[in-house]
């Protein structure tokens, strides 16, 4: 595993990274956007994106879930029968036919962002944030989920810590390149919240509350 990927997460105090916009903020509107969530396995975009959803009273949406059923077969079924070629050719399909709706909480798959058709969608349909995690944290909750092993096929004989430090090293370029904002994976699904409504909404950071049930 390459010791300088996970030193770059090194991070004293994540609060000071909590999230950052690199463009001028403007006036998010959820009825006429989306949100995206990308980053690596394991990072916590499912779980993340649907409590979003369920705050905002929006739509919740998983990609690899409806490319699985688009294909009626697991992700995993996919790959070993039809190749990752077919895959991201129906990665791609979902993800444009998600672009036509609005008002949506969206989280994508780990290699979303590797077509350059897949990133012109996401930078033009919506907000996205990266949800960063180092690849220590992203392996330890990979080995604690049984469905990852079982819907989706490792990328490589590798040990799962060092893949995810390849996988890093070529995607986190682009996710930074599609991500208005960053997130810290590290940090509870309620912090994560809260940050992301704040950054959607820093002029009004008291527009959305979280209650003590959400």
């Amino acid at each position: 595993m390459k010791p300088f990927i996970c030193k770059k997460f090194d991070v004293e105090n994540p609060d000071e990274t909590m999230v950052f916009g690199k463009t001028r903020h403007v006036v998010f509107d959820l009825a006429a956007s989306n949100v995206f969530l990308v980053g690596l396995r394991g990072s916590g975009k499912t779980t993340l994106a649907r409590k979003v959803a369920d705050k905002l009273d929006a739509s919740f949406v998983d990609t690899d879930s409806l490319v699985a059923r688009k294909a009626g077969a697991t992700i995993r079924e996919i790959i070993e029968e039809k190749g990752w070629e077919t895959f991201r050719k129906l990665e791609t399909d979902v993800l444009r036919d998600v672009c036509s709706n609005r008002g949506q909480i969206v989280a994508t798959g780990g290699g979303i962002v590797l077509a350059p058709e897949n990133r012109d969608l996401l930078q033009k349909n919506g907000t996205t944030f990266y949800l960063m995690g180092n690849p220590p944290l992203l392996a330890s909750r990979m080995e604690q989920d049984n469905a990852t092993a079982e819907q989706r096929p490792p990328f490589s004989d590798n040990p799962l810590q060092e893949e995810l430090s390849e996988l890093l090293w070529e995607r986190e370029p682009l996710y930074m390149m599609v991500a208005a904002h960053t997130l810290q994976a590290e940090k509870s699904v309620e912090d994560l919240v809260r940050d992301v409504i704040a950054a959607l909404w820093p002029e009004k950071p008291e527009r959305y509350r979280l209650e003590e049930n959400t």
